[in-house]
């Protein structure tokens, strides 16, 4: 198939760049003649030769830029530069007779020359070829000097405007590339803890089994409808804080069936904070560490409060348990289970530098667990 060479720019930007390059040398010209008095300004010379010129190039930048990309400069070494230089010539002297043959042409349609002389001429083709060719050959190196210097700015530009969206394009590939392998982490992450969560689920149905069968069924059809929701978001990462409590709330029953009036649940829920986006089960291993905190070496009722609230930071999630509590704080950020290293790892891969963490506890006081995180709806 035969490859398409498009220019990294738009058309129409280059004539309206070529049009203010036009403008300048038109206006510069003009100035110089009102400061100089053996200087004049004569539009047919001053105004169409620039135009002509540029004119002229626009119809031959896609020819200019099939050179650059058929004999990049920066490959091939030595061959693709000679290669690169010879095309460029054949480009400028094509311009310098085209752009003469225009320009001579305008000259002779504008009378510019003496068209009352043409008819009288015994042959009236060499009163308009011999004085063309002699003006084109006297004029031949200062042309190809001239458009050397302007091929050399207008390549330049196509090429630094081509490294320019090729950098873009590749920060976008290693962008999107950086999101895949997030998500992809985040996946597992995710599958890590999913089964971590059934078997503490299953645990307490076997708990219950020897003591109160009904109660075991009953925690059985919970945990069924617990396992559909959880296989049916099996793809999802981020969801809505309602959706997320659902979750929380299907787990406690199941905990609040295995303890009875030992487990007491407080939710503290700002209406404003359902429709947040957090990562999915985030709340689970805080729970989790709660009812361990709580009825960790003590058989009293365990109370575990979920609070949400947004703050300046953000959505603010709090897990607070009226257990043992801890002096060592740090212990449990340096030295986590498999739940909070889980859930601390999911909040760098989401928020790198946009999440905190804050645990406070002191012994025989309970602890509290706190993440904020940004509040995207």
């Amino acid at each position: 198939m035969k490859k398409r060479y498009t220019l990294p720019i738009a058309l129409k930007y280059v004539v309206i760049a070529l049009g203010a390059v036009c403008l300048i040398l038109i206006l510069k010209a003009y100035l110089i003649s009102l400061v100089k008095s053996n200087r004049y300004f004569i539009p047919s010379i001053n105004v169409a030769g620039p135009f002509v010129n540029y004119l002229t190039w626009i119809f031959m930048i896609r020819l200019i830029y099939r050179n650059i990309e058929t004999n990049p400069l920066s490959k091939h070494g030595l061959v693709s530069l000679l290669k690169h230089v010879g095309i460029a010539f054949l480009i400028i002297f094509l311009h310098v007779i085209i752009s003469n043959i225009l320009f001579y042409s305008y000259f002779y349609t504008t009378g510019m020359c003496p068209l009352s002389q043409i008819p009288t001429s015994p042959d009236p083709w060499n009163e308009i070829l011999f004085p063309f060719f002699r003006m084109l050959i006297s004029d031949l190196p200062g042309d190809i000097l001239s458009r050397s210097i302007e091929y050399a700015i207008i390549s330049g530009g196509l090429i630094a405007i081509g490294i320019n969206q090729e950098y873009h394009r590749k920060k976008l590939e290693l962008a999107n590339m950086e999101k895949e392998r997030n998500l992809a982490q985040l996946k597992a992450l995710q599958m890590q803890l999913r089964p971590h969560f059934m078997f503490n689920a299953l645990n307490s149905v076997s708990s219950l089994m020897e003591s109160d069968v009904k109660e075991a069924q009953s925690v059985l059809a919970l945990f069924g409808k617990l396992l559909r929701k959880t296989l049916h978001s099996v793809s999802d990462t981020i969801i809505t804080l309602s959706e997320e409590l659902e979750y929380i709330k299907s787990y406690l029953e199941i905990e609040r069936i295995r303890f009875h009036d030992r487990l007491k649940i407080v939710y503290d829920i700002d209406d404003d904070t359902l429709t947040c986006k957090v990562p999915c089960m985030i709340l689970q291993p805080l729970v989790e560490n709660a009812m361990k905190h709580g009825f960790s070496k003590s058989l009293k009722k365990c109370t575990i409060r979920i609070a949400a609230k947004r703050t300046k930071e953000g959505l603010s999630l709090s897990i607070e348990d009226n257990g043992i509590g801890t002096s060592d704080v740090s212990a449990i950020l340096e030295n986590p289970g498999i739940g909070i290293s889980n859930t601390l790892a999911r909040l760098k891969t989401l928020y790198p530098d946009r999440y905190s963490v804050e645990v406070i506890s002191n012994l025989n006081d309970g602890l509290s667990f706190t993440i904020v995180i940004p509040c995207e709806q």
